[in-house]
């Protein structure tokens, strides 16, 4: 979606665009000891590299021309934010997802507020249901990471085989893409071997995650709260409790901001608990609760300097409603 240029004549190579990107390691340093975007193919777009860049070095740039019915929220400076009156919008625009967090504890009573706001969010025919697993410490918060870890150490080591992967890779390229977007790049309009060598080299990455100790699906996180919903409940309002969920961690991750903390929203986590029985049933949870959130919390070791773009996204004003003549 969007072009990725660094400014040699502004970077100072300090290397906190490398820092940040650990988790998808699209940035790396080049020949010239410049950071480079050396794996590109793997990139969500998420922004982080332009926002910790303490020099203003990075910029994204629209692939094309925005159309018609597109909305793009610009990048702008942190500082920008002053201008929005609204002080809630302004925490809204400013709020990150971050991965890196300092090593102190959160105090119980920010907690307490936090599992008080999750509580309140609202919920389909307000049936709250809605469970909460507290890990109000490091310790309980690591393990965690090493479940996670020993999870996609046993479901992705099929791809440490060149050869595994390499079939895997052909299986997807052959596959009809068009118009789909894999991790925000359109990897279906790159040439057939350049499809198959991009899928590799990302199944070659996730088979080195969980086996790299400088890689924390928590990030250091040193709290963390788990949501669960439900699931062999008759109400009406079952299709929503997984949104009702998502509801609930969106007004932490709210909550958290106010109080001066970071969070992030650990999906892989929540994968992990999906699909492994034995992990669930080791933290606590019954068999007829699904984990529908896991929202990690701290401190941020990050200090965010801009805002990235984000969209596009279609945004259709309806001046009026035109009768089809259909029934």
């Amino acid at each position: 979606m969007f072009g990725k240029i660094i400014d040699r004549s502004r970077c100072d190579a300090c290397g906190e665009c490398i820092r940040v990107c650990r988790s998808s390691r699209v940035i790396a340093n080049g020949p010239d000891g410049f950071p480079t975007y050396a794996f590109e193919q793997r990139c969500i777009d998420c922004g982080h590299c332009l926002a910790i860049c303490p020099r203003g070095a990075i910029f994204f740039e629209r692939r094309s021309e925005a159309g018609a019915d597109e909305y793009y929220a610009e990048a702008r400076a942190l500082e920008g934010t002053k201008g929005v009156p609204d002080p809630v919008l302004r925490l809204l625009f400013s709020v990150r997802s971050t991965r890196s967090f300092e090593a102190r504890e959160v105090e119980r009573e920010k907690i307490e507020l936090i599992l008080e706001a999750m509580v309140r969010a609202p919920s389909a025919g307000n049936e709250q249901n809605r469970n909460y697993y507290i890990y109000p410490s490091k310790p309980t918060v690591d393990v965690l990471e090493a479940d996670t870890r020993g999870y996609f150490g046993r479901t992705t080591a099929q791809f440490a085989d060149p050869a595994t992967a390499r079939l895997v890779a052909e299986a997807l390229a052959a596959r009809d893409l068009s118009g789909t977007v894999v991790r925000n790049r359109t990897i279906a309009d790159l040439p057939r071997e350049k499809q198959v060598a991009a899928y590799v080299d990302l199944f070659r990455d996730l088979a080195q995650r969980p086996a790299d100790p400088a890689f924390r699906y928590y990030g250091n996180a040193p709290a963390a709260i788990l949501v669960t919903s439900n699931t062999n409940t008759e109400e009406m309002h079952k299709p929503f409790h997984k949104a009702d969920a998502g509801i609930a961690v969106t007004y932490g991750t709210i909550a958290a901001a106010r109080l001066g903390l970071s969070t992030c929203r650990m999906g892989l986590s929540e994968m992990a608990f999906a699909g492994d029985a034995a992990m669930r049933e080791k933290h606590g949870i019954p068999a007829n609760e699904r984990v529908d959130g896991i929202l990690a919390l701290g401190y941020s070791a990050l200090q965010w300097k801009q805002l990235p773009p984000r969209g596009p996204v279609k945004a259709i004003w309806k001046q009026r409603l035109v009768d089809s003549g259909k029934p």
